[in-house]
This record gives structure tokens, C-alpha cells and sequence, in this order.
């Protein structure tokens, strides 16, 4: 009896050289799962670390407070609806998904055909999406107007929160991931920066420069960003 023999393929390090505004030449290559799984943990120390002045019982935590009470009814009903929203975009990228390119296009007419069908799958996509962040906000919006204003208040300062995680969450990723990703062009094995803070130090023409070019390369969109609870610190 003959066994089907298998072939294992290992996976190719993506990579290109990138020149800075200097002129300088610098190698710029993707992670691979354990680099990206390291960057992700570290992200996620470093982000919660930048969140501890607004955990409750510090001082930023009570201004926002203090800042959301002043806001009447409707600023209030405003902030949780726009919350709501932007995170049920995240969520719609993940439950709503862009349908692959046609993997071999007929040649001629049908290749023509082929393409427009799949735009039209992807506004279909993009309508479904839209669709279930607008019913998220409305939702969100109704249900503020029915909380009492302690109820609003305590909504408010935890979107206020979440999207200030998100965003320091996002920002320590990408440094974080330009320190792993970019190289010395003359020893692609020697990095340029030995941690995310240093790659934050670097002038910010060259650091666009870099993002750019990596996006290039690994493009990740935003809802596969991770997510951490604010009061997640180590």
C-alpha cells in the first residue's frame, strides 16, 4: 500500500528595503505568529500601564466624571450613541466579511463580469455593515434617553475610557511592531530599535515612512486590533 507523500511548505518572511526621509536604507519585514503574539502581550502591558491615572479613585477618573455631569441630556445620549457605533463598525468587520478576489479571473468579457460581481458583493458587505452600526447607535441613543443621569454619567466616562484604551492600545501595537519589523539593511537580523518605546522616539516623517511601508506589506484593519478592559494593569 502507497502512501500519498505530503509536502510541507514553509512560510516565506515578507520583507523590502524602505528609505527614509534621510535617505538612509532600512529592511522592513512582517512578524511572524510568535513575534506578532509578543508585541501583542507587550502592547497590551504598556497600554494598560498608560491607562492607570483614569481607573477609578485617581484623579483622572474623577475629572471626567466631573466633566460628563456637566453635559446636558442630549451631549450625554450623544457620547454612548457614537461609542456604540464605532464599536459596532469593529464588530460588522468581523460578522460582516469582504468576499476574496475571484481566484483565477476568466480571460476577456468574463473577466470583466467577474470583477464587477464582486464589487457589487462587496457594497453589499459595506451596506450590511452600515446597517448594523446605525440599529447599534439608535439602540444605544434610546436607551440613554431612558437611564436616569448617574446611569448616562457612568456610560459616558466608560466609553470615554474604552476608546482611550483603543486608541493607546492601537498606537502601542504599531510601535511595538515597527521595533520587531524594522532592520539594519546591511544585517536584516539586527534590529534598529530594541523596544516600542525608542521606534516613538524616532521623528515622526520617519516613523509615517515606516508604518506606511510595513502596511504595505501586512496590512491589518482595525477590528483585528486586540482589545483590553481599561482596568486591565498589571
Amino acid at each position: 500500500m502507497q502512501h500519498e507523500q505530503k509536502t510541507v511548505e514553509f512560510p516565506t518572511r515578507i520583507g523590502t528595503l524602505c528609505t527614509l526621509p534621510d535617505g538612509r536604507e532600512v529592511w522592513v519585514q512582517t512578524l511572524n505568529a510568535l513575534q506578532r503574539a509578543c508585541c501583542r502581550e507587550t502592547a497590551q502591558r504598556n497600554a494598560a500601564r498608560q491607562m492607570r491615572p483614569w481607573r477609578p479613585g485617581h484623579s483622572g477618573y474623577a475629572a471626567l466624571w466631573e466633566y460628563f455631569e456637566e453635559q446636558n441630556e442630549t451631549v450625554q445620549c450623544e457620547w454612548l450613541a457614537e461609542y456604540a457605533e464605532q464599536e459596532a463598525l469593529r464588530e460588522a468587520e468581523m460578522l460582516f466579511q469582504v468576499p476574496p478576489l475571484p481566484a483565477s479571473p476568466v480571460q476577456g468579457g468574463g473577466q470583466l463580469a467577474q470583477m464587477e460581481e464582486w464589487e457589487q458583493k462587496c457594497h453589499e458587505v459595506e451596506k450590511q455593515r452600515q446597517q448594523h452600526a446605525r440599529h447599534k447607535r439608535e439602540e444605544a441613543h434610546a436607551l440613554g434617553m431612558r437611564h436616569c443621569s448617574q446611569e448616562r454619567v457612568a456610560g459616558c466616562v466608560e466609553a470615554w475610557r474604552a476608546q482611550r484604551m483603543h486608541a493607546e492600545l492601537a498606537l502601542q501595537m504599531t510601535l511595538e511592531t515597527l521595533a520587531c519589523a524594522v532592520r539594519h539593511a546591511h544585517n536584516r537580523s539586527e534590529r534598529i530599535w530594541e523596544s516600542g518605546r525608542e521606534a516613538g522616539d524616532c521623528p515622526d516623517n520617519m516613523r509615517e515612512c515606516l508604518i506606511e511601508c510595513y502596511a504595505r506589506l501586512d496590512s491589518v484593519s482595525e477590528a483585528q486590533i486586540p482589545t483590553l478592559p481599561p482596568d486591565c494593569c498589571p
